[in-house]
């Protein structure tokens, strides 16, 4: 970099500066050494930004995909913060991170948050006493607009249903798609784990808990419960291989799936050979993964196993990682492809 020529590009209110596929972060401020951290290097401290010789300004040049999407962090004398000159921030398990966003990005999620359309209303921390967990589980139910029993023909199973509506806004991102006919008009049940360690990794007494208790109890409460249900099942990372483990094991009973960078590699990959000898009738499967460290890998593999045994697959790749930055922006797009033939 020729500090004479670029310093005043470098030295702006605001981080990071994207020329195509470059990207410089920037940090100004006094420290002995900052270091980039973030999806991109499975955040590790590898990455140590330089500093201007005459002035507490540092920086960093990457190079990126011009469609990526990903979060970040500053870790300045060992302390993790976000980019002071980024107002892109995006909520998290692990708490709030900054985030870059490349010019050809693509997702409609914050126009549809932008959308005034008629609201449901989601009926939060409902208890079940789980005799197959033995113990309390939690749950949160949707209702569309205008809800009415009878009408309701169509359940959406929604596993790490808080994160769901609090990192995603998924009653919000539902309240369009209905509004807007891209989806049929459902109820959607948002269900919480107790042990997620244990329950979302292939574990029997969890599936007993939603198939044989679960679903049965909501299903008699919020639909007419007379004919046939269309069932579908999303869920992330592990949530996403339960959300399979669920359907394929299950003959008839799901109609859909959706997972989102489904993380298949618990109990030495067991969820490979439960799919490849499961004996069910058509499902449609759409698979979503990022490729900057995520689950691109596994993902082509359990495509390539659904496709041998001629399940409906949809499949895309973002230059996206693992994190909810990259599930909410693309929740409308897998919730389309899911129902699509219903519109």
């Amino acid at each position: 970099m020729n500090l004479k020529t670029d310093i005043e590009k470098l030295n702006t209110d605001k981080s990071p500066l994207i020329d195509g596929e470059t990207v410089t972060f920037t940090y100004k401020g006094t420290a002995r050494d900052i270091y980039l951290v973030g999806d991109y290097n499975n955040w590790e401290l590898q990455d140590k930004m330089k500093k201007h010789p005459h002035m507490d300004l540092w920086y960093i040049t990457k190079q990126f995909p011009e469609n990526a999407r990903f979060d970040y962090k500053y870790v300045v004398d060992g302390s993790w913060i976000t980019d002071p000159l980024n107002q892109n921030i995006t909520a998290g398990g692990a708490g709030d991170n900054s985030t870059l966003i490349m010019p050809k990005y693509k997702s409609d999620y914050e126009q549809i948050l932008s959308k005034n359309v008629p609201r449901g209303r989601v009926i939060k921390d409902l208890k079940y006493n789980s005799i197959s967990l033995s113990i309390e589980m939690k749950y949160h139910i949707y209702l569309p607009f205008g809800y009415e029993k009878a009408k309701v023909n169509c359940m959406l199973y929604a596993l790490d249903g808080s994160d769901y509506l609090n990192f995603s806004n998924m009653n919000l991102v539902l309240d369009y798609m209905i509004h807007m006919g891209e989806i049929p008009n459902l109820v959607c049940v948002l269900l919480d784990p107790h042990d997620r360690t244990k329950e979302y990794t292939v574990y029997e007494p969890y599936y007993n808990y939603v198939i044989k208790e679960l679903i049965p109890e909501v299903e008699t409460q919020y639909t007419n419960n007379s004919g046939y249900l269309d069932r579908a099942v999303i869920g992330v990372s592990w949530g996403g291989l339960t959300s399979i483990y669920l359907a394929a094991c299950t003959p008839g009973y799901f109609k859909r799936v959706l997972s989102q960078s489904g993380s298949f590699w618990p109990k030495d990959w067991l969820i490979f050979d439960l799919v490849s000898e499961a004996v069910t009738p058509q499902i449609k499967f759409i698979l979503q993964t990022g490729t900057i460290q995520d689950t691109e890998e596994m993902n082509d593999a359990m495509v390539n196993i659904l496709k041998a045994k001629s399940y409906t697959v949809d499949y895309t790749k973002y230059a996206e990682s693992h994190s909810w930055g990259n599930w909410k922006g693309h929740i409308s797009e897998g919730l389309r492809k899911l129902y699509q033939e219903s519109n």
